[in-house]
């Protein structure tokens, strides 16, 4: 059974700030929240599902406690290497225009700064992109209906304008204009042994009715 919750996925290295995202964006039970401590586990996770995520709401930085992690903007890179079709909420303590900038660059969906909004500015951001994947979705549907839909139109109206100009159909069918040959049945010509039983049916015949 295909789940009609949005699939969101939470990555920060912050433990105490993901849990409590977690629980804050939990509430709306349009939400199915996933989440993950470090870009590589969300991003393994993401690749190895056959349901992907609709957002991925995701820390910039991601190496605040292990410095070898691989920074956020890095993974939205790969997302978007990937082709995940996931839009990416890049989160940051940070008021920084050029953090801004370069999140929206590397094609994050939004930039959102960790004050006191910031989840409702987010649950908003997944709304929008949820209702948008699913007006794509159905634009793209009827898009594949029209176009087979032409090509139908399209093939009857060869065929139509073929019959016109080759009613043969190059030789597979007959010519409809062509007048059908009239066949003369030759009548076989009756032997003598036919004449006489002939009429001497005809005599006894006669000889029936006189009596």
């Amino acid at each position: 059974m295909v789940s009609k919750r949005i699939l969101v996925y939470l990555v920060d290295d912050d433990e105490m700030y993901l849990k409590t995202a977690f629980h804050t964006l939990s509430q709306n039970r349009l939400f199915d929240i996933k989440s993950f401590t470090s870009g590589e586990k969300a991003l393994a996770a993401a690749k190895a599902s056959k349901r992907k995520p609709y957002v991925i709401v995701l820390d910039y930085f991601l190496n605040t406690e292990d410095a070898n992690a691989i920074s956020g903007l890095e993974i939205l890179k790969q997302v978007k290497q990937a082709k995940l079709e996931s839009e990416v909420i890049m989160l940051s303590g940070l008021e920084n225009i050029d953090v801004a900038v370069n999140s929206i660059k590397y094609g994050a969906y939004d930039y959102v700064v960790k004050n006191k909004s910031a989840f409702i500015r987010v649950q908003n951001d997944i709304k929008r992109v949820y209702r948008q994947m699913i007006k794509d979705k159905e634009t793209k549907k009827l898009r594949v209906f029209v176009f087979s839909l032409l090509y139908v139109i399209g093939l009857v109206a060869g065929v139509a304008v073929l019959f016109a100009v080759d009613p043969t159909f190059m030789g597979l069918l007959p010519d409809p204009m062509k007048p059908k040959e009239k066949t003369n049945k030759v009548v076989p010509e009756k032997t003598e042994d036919q004449k006489v039983m002939y009429v001497d049916k005809t005599i006894n015949f006669q000889d029936t009715l006189q009596k």
